[in-house]
């Protein structure tokens, strides 16, 4: 099992106390930490107790090894992350409205609110 080899414990549990209070990046980026610290196979074992894909774990790499500095507060790129759907499809208010104008009584501002929040 893995939790019964050296040091594999001390990385998961390093991990499991400090993931709650960190996000993406610094998740990320003490993964690839314990990665350098477990030296030869260390991205195999890492991935293995975090749960984190390789490839995730090898960009924590790349960022420590560049020393990619990310804007305060920002944890993704600009422009990063999923598009608003009403950006998507410029005819989905009008078509919800649609749907639903005969169904619907009373103050149509209402359904209004409803679609948009």
């Amino acid at each position: 099992m893995i939790a019964f080899v050296y040091g594999w414990v001390d990385i998961r549990q390093r991990y499991e106390e400090l993931s709650p209070v960190l996000d993406e990046r610094g998740r990320r980026r003490l993964a690839a930490a314990e990665t350098r610290a477990y030296g030869y196979g260390g991205v195999s074992v890492v991935s293995q107790l975090t749960g984190m894909a390789h490839s995730t774990i090898g960009r924590g790499l790349e960022e420590i090894e560049q020393n990619k500095q990310v804007e305060t507060g920002r944890v993704r790129k600009p422009g990063a992350g999923r598009k608003n759907k009403r950006a998507q499809d410029s005819t989905l208010l009008s078509d919800i409205e649609r749907l639903v104008e005969s169904a619907t009584r009373g103050d149509p501002r209402l359904l209004e609110l409803a679609i948009v929040s």
